[in-house]
């Protein structure tokens, strides 16, 4: 859970990053493409964001970006407790919809739901699979539609 804190810390600041510069964090850099940055993440490992949309991330097998969706930012992560990806998207599916599409998904590959959150504002779970595997789910009201992070990590790996 700390390291999904963690991606969506990094995420949230990549859009305060500028393409002009003398403004460009030090370990950033910008192109027409979009916005890339490498972290350290204090555990001996690196993250790094990449900010621009319509990318098309690598997501394990038998999970899919929701239809309709347009992809906004992907982040990677890697330590010696495990690696894993983050992916941030924009949808006009409602919140409910982006997360029964994920919770049938992690099901039939094997996960079990360990939690779920339902608010006014969103709703999401916490899944976890034997072999390490995680998946945290959050997806909030937004314009008529939903913004959504999908979390992937895995310990070991």
């Amino acid at each position: 859970m700390q390291r999904a804190a963690l991606f969506l810390a990094a995420l949230l600041a990549l859009p305060a990053c500028t393409s002009e510069p003398d403004q460009v964090p030090q370990d950033a850099a910008a192109s027409d493409a979009g916005m890339t940055a490498e972290f350290s993440n204090g555990n001996g490992g690196t993250m790094t964001l990449n900010r621009k949309e319509g990318q098309t991330p690598d997501l394990p097998t038998g999970f899919s970006i929701h239809e309709d969706a347009r992809v906004t930012a992907t982040a990677t992560m890697s330590d010696d407790a495990g690696s894993g990806q983050m992916i941030g998207f924009d949808s006009p599916a409602s919140p409910a919809d982006i997360v029964a599409h994920y919770r049938d998904e992690a099901e039939a590959a094997g996960y079990v739901i360990a939690s779920r959150d339902r608010a006014d504002i969103g709703a999401g779970f916490i899944a976890r699979r034997e072999d390490g595997a995680e998946l945290f789910v959050q997806s909030v009201n937004a314009g008529g539609g939903s913004q959504t992070q999908l979390t992937f990590y895995r310990t070991g790996a």
